[in-house]
């Protein structure tokens, strides 16, 4: 129990660092994040795949639509294997907050928080990166390509895609600490600027100038041989001793341990872990909401709709089946007018007791802009995109929602702020959402057009049916899974 405390600490902890660094950002979000801590012996327990690398994995975090998970080793927690999980949990708290942010940006402030080290009383922050050793080894990446890069720029080239980590990491770190940085005062206002819509390479020039002469200043940075951290207080009034503390059930632990299961794909020992707890105890309403979205993923609708009854019918509360039970039934383009209105109202109650959860207001939008009700889709669209502001869909919606409303020239803003920023099939249906926008109502922009390769061919109809066989590699140590 007293290691479970620590590791909750040390979560905790890393709440109060983003607390200081981002005083009014939203540390808090509709996913509920479990954490699973285990010795090395507990991970046969986790499945197959995680028991094969248990000499590889240190840990894991899954960041999903409905829930999130984390694996530690308490038997390695702490130094570097510790870095994959805080990595993406600072990857999850910069998409609660932020619209959107350039590639070396995400991964670099990724990084930089990763290796936060808790000793003591002490908390330090800025602790230089394993990839430190190839950044003096290698010749940096242009910035020029720094800015211009996304997910997907080198994923063919694991050397190069390991150096743009690494490198976007020691920006960060530059422009925290770097005496012309004035103590990252210039990093807040080039996210500042790139959150109110201005180019990535305009507010480049404006903050950090010149970005030859910047690559010319972080390779000499670089090559210093002591690098500064930040040294914070502990957390206040942080003790693990009044953390609440409870002995599971049999039922209850196989739960939590088969809802990490599912997070993490093991999708038959997850299914045999929520049976038996569903066996043990018919009461609680979480084995059957599990039950019910594996069944759901296998096709076999019916069972699952039985099973988000049972969890509902067995905690009122449970609003995950609530919002699945309601969706999965009949589809809101078959729904009357009085069908409409009675989603409306679940949809609302729904809303009470997860407000956080940003799917369901997406949902709410849709059925409101169906009923004609514009300026309460357009309120609920902005409540999803402030809660969840990372998805492009939900800038999207609110888009389509404000062409509706006879906001075309809004609606034209949306539509170019989603093409600039997102890339694939993002930025193609912020083209699609642009050609809907009558042509006498557009700026003096220039034309939006999909991101196609060369000779590719552009077919539009309705997918009826697809499939796909969930496939999970192995951990590599200092990686870890992600399930967006």
């Amino acid at each position: 129990m007293r290691d479970g405390q620590n590791v909750a600490k040390e979560f905790e902890q890393m709440r109060s660092v983003f607390a200081a660094r981002f005083p009014h950002a939203n540390l808090e979000t509709g996913a509920p994040l479990l954490i699973i801590a285990v010795r090395e012996d507990g991970l046969h327990d986790l499945g197959p795949v995680l028991w094969k690398d248990r000499d590889r994995v240190a840990g894991a975090f899954i960041q999903g639509w409905e829930r999130r998970y984390a694996m530690v080793r308490l038997d390695s927690f702490g130094d570097l294997n510790q870095a994959a999980v805080f990595y993406e949990y600072t990857h999850s708290i910069l998409h609660a907050n932020l619209h959107w942010l350039p590639t070396w940006l995400d991964e670099g402030l990724a990084e930089f928080y990763a290796y936060t080290r808790f000793q003591g009383d002490h908390i330090y922050v800025g602790a230089p990166s394993v990839r430190l050793a190839l950044l003096t080894s290698e010749r940096l990446i242009p910035i020029s390509e720094m800015l211009a890069a996304n997910s997907g720029t080198f994923a063919k080239d694991p050397h190069r895609e390991d150096l743009l980590y690494g490198e976007a990491w020691a920006m960060v770190h530059y422009m925290t600490y770097a005496p012309d940085m004035e103590r990252g005062a210039r990093l807040d206002q080039f996210i500042a600027l790139i959150e109110k819509g201005m180019q990535q390479s305009q507010a480049f020039q404006q903050v950090f100038g010149d970005p030859r002469l910047f690559e010319n200043k972080l390779s000499e940075y670089i090559s210093r041989s002591a690098w500064t951290v930040s040294l914070l207080p502990p957390a206040p009034t942080l003790d693990t001793k009044s953390f609440q503390a409870k002995i599971l059930t049999a039922a209850e632990a196989n739960y939590e341990i088969g809802s990490f299961e599912v997070g993490a794909h093991e999708t038959g020992e997850a299914k045999t872990r929520l049976l038996a707890a569903e066996s043990a105890d018919p009461a609680l309403a979480g084995p059957h909401e599990e039950l019910g979205f594996l069944a759901w993923r296998e096709g076999q609708d019916q069972i699952a709709r039985t099973e988000w009854q049972k969890a509902v019918s067995a905690d009122p509360s449970v609003y995950r089946a609530a919002f699945a039970l309601l969706m999965s039934g009949i589809p809101l383009k078959q729904q009357d007018q009085q069908q409409l209105e009675q989603t409306q109202q679940t949809l609302e109650a729904i809303a009470e007791k997860a407000p956080k959860y940003a799917p369901v207001l997406v949902e709410l939008a849709v059925v409101q802009w169906r009923l004609g009700h514009l300026n309460q889709a357009y309120k609920s669209a902005l409540a999803a995109e402030a809660l969840e502001p990372w998805r492009a869909e939900y800038h999207l919606l609110t888009g389509y929602i404000l062409l509706q409303g006879h906001q075309p020239k809004i609606a034209e803003d949306y539509a170019r702020d989603v093409a600039a920023r997102w890339p694939g099939s993002d930025h193609d249906e912020a083209v699609d959402l642009w050609n809907l926008i009558p042509v006498t109502a557009r700026g003096n922009g220039p034309a939006l057009t999909p991101e196609l390769p060369k000779d590719a061919e552009v077919v539009r109809g309705t997918i009826v049916s697809s499939s796909c066989v969930d496939i999970l590699p192995s951990l590599k140590e200092g990686e870890s899974y992600r399930n967006g």
